[in-house]
This record gives C-alpha cells, structure tokens and sequence, in this order.
C-alpha cells in the first residue's frame, strides 16, 4: 500500500470516528463499530478536530458545547428510562447453591428524574435558552390600583404623574402637563 492511500484511509477514519462522535456513539461502540483501539478513536477524533480548526471549519469553544451536548445526551439516553417508567433490575438472590437472578420491577427513580432534570437544565445554559429577554422599560405599562374615592384615585394620579416627570420620562405624560408640573 502507498504511502498517499494510507494517509486517505487514515484521514477517512478520522472522518468518520468524528461523525460517529457527533451523531452520539461513545468511544467504545465506535472503537468496535471501526474496529480499531479505543486509543486510536481518542488519537484520531483529536487529529480531525485539529485539522477543522486549522481549517476554520470549527471553533475550539463551539467543538467544546458540542461534545458536552454529547456527553449530555449520553447520560439522558442511559436515565430516560428509569425516570420516565418503571425498569427491571435483576438482582442475585439467596446463597451458595440456592444462589439465583430474579428481575424485580422498580417504579421510575426519582434520582435519574432529577439527574434528567439537571441534564436539560445544563443543555438550557449550553445552548443560551435559560437566558430571558431584556425588556425595554420605556415600553412596560404600570397598572395603578387605588381605593374607590374620587380623592384617592387624584392623589395616585398626581402621585404617578411626578414620578414620570422625576424619572425623566416625560414622554408617559400627557402633552401641557409638564408645562403646568414647571409653573
């Protein structure tokens, strides 16, 4: 074999360890999916990355959130189960020569339902969704409550009315009013 087709085959299997990687498989099933070493998927997954960035194709933070997605969702795929439904564990009962498995049904866990929990939570934060929207206050309407006499209801009014002029949000006062609030 020359020297250029082992270098494409090489560079075809760090294609596809990396893909393989992306699309969720951990380093072990790849290792037997390729049927290579579980070194060789950590030393070829790294030469690819190296050689996208090199290229321009990656960024070295955006590659980060990708394979913590990664791992999260690895761990979401191994809790989903015992959070969402009840599971069989088979556990080793008796001793010596009575020794024997029996499956026994647990109810969902209430530990992988907070393990899930914390997992979407920290793919929130990863992805920027826990993030909420900056709201332009100019824009947000107060709503006033007073009591049910003519005299409250002006003096909260009059009250509110200051407060805009104070705050310098003149534009929430009617048109005249700060020519009068001056004099």
């Amino acid at each position: 074999m020359s020297v250029v087709a082992d270098r494409e085959s090489i560079e075809d299997l760090q294609r596809s360890v990396y893909h393989y990687r992306m699309a969720g498989e951990t380093v072990d099933s790849i290792a037997e999916i390729l049927n290579i070493t579980i070194n060789q998927v950590v030393k070829y997954h790294r030469a690819y990355m190296v050689r996208l960035a090199k290229a321009g194709e990656i960024e070295s933070v955006d590659h980060a959130k990708l394979m913590e997605l990664d791992r999260l969702d690895t761990l979401m795929r191994a809790h989903w189960p015992m959070a969402t439904e009840d599971w069989t564990e088979a556990i080793l009962v008796g001793s010596g020569p009575h020794q024997h498995i029996e499956n026994v049904t647990r109810p969902p866990s209430e530990r992988s339902a907070r393990l899930v929990l914390d997992v979407i939570k920290q793919r929130a934060r990863l992805r920027g969704w826990d993030v909420t929207e900056a709201v332009d206050a100019s824009t947000v309407q107060n709503i006033l409550i007073v009591g049910n006499d003519q005299k409250a209801y002006l003096e909260a009014m009059l009250a509110g009315r200051q407060q805009a002029l104070d705050s310098g949000h003149t534009d929430n006062v009617l048109e005249g009013e700060t020519e009068e609030a001056s004099q």
